[in-house]
């Protein structure tokens, strides 16, 4: 294996428009009909929301659609899985995903007895 490029400066293609800001990147490439997002959260930390308000941004230019909890499609509905899994770091005492059945129900009612 040869080592005579170790420490010695290597030309490269794109190293010059880079350097001097005339690189093009992917974020850069102008795709037509994209369209892009920007999600608006609440400024108040465990604020609630009373109302929406969203005439003003459906009007603005440019704006394609303005999705709340009141337009936006259902998601498909499924069901947890009956146990936490210990592989993905899941445990017992954080997962509220069981199922509960009536042997469980016994058991739990037993055990606090």
């Amino acid at each position: 294996m040869s080592t005579a490029f170790i420490g010695q400066p290597v030309s490269r293609v794109d190293g010059r428009r880079k350097v001097t800001g005339g690189a093009t990147y992917a974020a850069e490439f102008r795709v037509p009909g994209v369209a892009h997002n920007a999600i608006v959260r609440s400024t108040v930390a465990n604020g609630r929301i009373a109302s929406l308000d969203t005439e003003a941004a459906e009007r603005a230019p440019g704006v394609v659609a303005v999705v709340t909890h009141r337009n936006a499609p259902r998601l498909a509905y499924r069901s947890h899985k009956a146990a936490p899994d210990p592989r993905v770091g899941e445990s017992a005492s954080a997962c509220t995903c069981f199922r509960t059945t009536a042997s469980t129900t016994r058991a739990s009612r037993s055990a606090s007895s």
